[in-house]
């Protein structure tokens, strides 16, 4: 058994090692795409670095053919660079992310903009013919082939979700992966890891993930308005994502709700981030695209109540698997009701079934089982 991960510095990367070489000790060699020496987010696996002309080499494709599967971790135009080169009998499976699948359903970003934010979106792009010339050159430098064309090359899909295959399926009719269910990390080992005594312990509100406009900031900090806080603080993670987006969702956030709105700028030391996490019973997550799966499973194992928009395909898969979630239409009524325990037992007991660690190396057997047996 040999199976080859191409994968990027990223810290997820670690998780994958130890789930695969739990079920198939010896057998996973990890291939980093990288101009540098340098590792950042990766700690624990063993890789060996390759640059991208040396990926696309007509020897190294070669080698492909060696190996019982090649799994793409995060299917970037350099893995679909590859997937244009490869020989035909080489099995792919493709573990997606959700960035790196969601334009082929929602070709438009702005789709998944809620007016508010949407008219920030078009304040900050570029000028017309800055974004008319980027347009062409990127045209210019994309493959002839249609990436849906080349992404048929690959064998077995793992979304996020079900949900997730199911909206590209229904965009893409001629989609030709199929389905493997897979994700990364457990709940013992990553997600709840450090956090298993802890509870809710406070009645602030934790709002969105990221500074990215797919949370819909400005249209949440609005529906805020609409209730008291009553000296509660409305902590809203912005470490990472677009710089100028994170200013303004500051500005607004300071202006509607002064000293009650807390951006978390900077990365915190994790006691830090407990206690701060531990103190929010509400939890907005206003994606209209999946995303943020693992804020709202940490949260909901805690025993926040999440709101979530019906159109976000976490929304579908919880409310069909029976757990306490709830829409952002029904935020109004529902926000001053704390979860009760029996209800926060039954979203652990839900959560245990997806991701504990015995159901995700279960997982990772059956798609090895799977893709080799075929």
């Amino acid at each position: 058994m040999k199976i080859l991960h191409i994968i990027n510095d990223e810290k997820f990367i670690d998780t994958a090692y130890r789930l695969f070489e739990a079920v198939s000790p010896g057998n996973n060699q990890f291939l980093l795409i990288s101009e540098s020496s340098t590792i950042t987010y990766i700690k624990e696996t063993p890789v060996k670095l390759i640059s991208k002309k040396k990926l696309l080499d007509a020897a190294f494709l070669n080698t492909l053919t060696h190996y019982d599967m090649v799994v793409l971790h995060y299917l970037d135009n350099i893995k679909l660079q590859l997937l244009t080169c490869t020989p035909q009998n080489v099995k792919f499976v493709w573990l997606g992310w959700g960035a790196d699948y969601y334009y082929l359903i929602y070709t438009n970003p702005s789709e998944l903009l809620k007016p508010l934010t949407q008219h920030i979106y078009y304040k900050h792009r570029k000028p017309i013919i800055i974004r008319i010339i980027t347009k062409v050159i990127r045209e210019l430098l994309s493959s002839k082939i249609s990436k849906s064309e080349v992404i048929n090359k690959v064998s077995y899909f793992a979304p996020v979700l079900l949900e997730d295959y199911q909206l590209v399926k229904n965009a893409l009719p001629n989609f030709k992966p199929q389905f493997l269910s897979w994700n990364y990390g457990t709940l013992e080992d990553d997600l709840i890891k450090g956090l298993e005594k802890v509870s809710i312990s406070g009645d602030n509100i934790l709002l969105g993930n990221s500074a990215t406009y797919s949370n819909n900031h400005f249209d949440s900090l609005e529906l805020l308005k609409n209730i008291s806080l009553s000296g509660r603080k409305i902590y809203c993670p912005l470490s990472y994502g677009n710089s100028n987006l994170k200013k303004d969702i500051i500005t607004r956030g300071k202006r509607l709700h002064g000293e009650n709105f807390i951006p978390v700028t900077d990365f915190m030391p994790i006691e830090q981030y407990v206690q701060l996490i531990s103190s929010c019973s509400i939890v907005i997550m206003n994606h209209l695209r999946q995303q943020a799966l693992g804020n709202i499973v940490i949260m909901m194992y805690l025993g926040a109540k999440v709101f979530i928009d019906k159109q976000n395909p976490i929304y579908s898969f919880f409310k069909k698997e029976g757990a306490f979630v709830y829409s952002l239409d029904d935020f109004i009524s529902e926000h001053p009701h704390r979860l009760d325990m029996v209800s926060v037992e039954q979203n652990r007991h839900i959560l245990q079934r997806h991701w504990s660690r015995k159901v995700i190396l279960e997982k990772t057997r059956l798609l090895i089982e799977t893709v080799t047996s075929h």
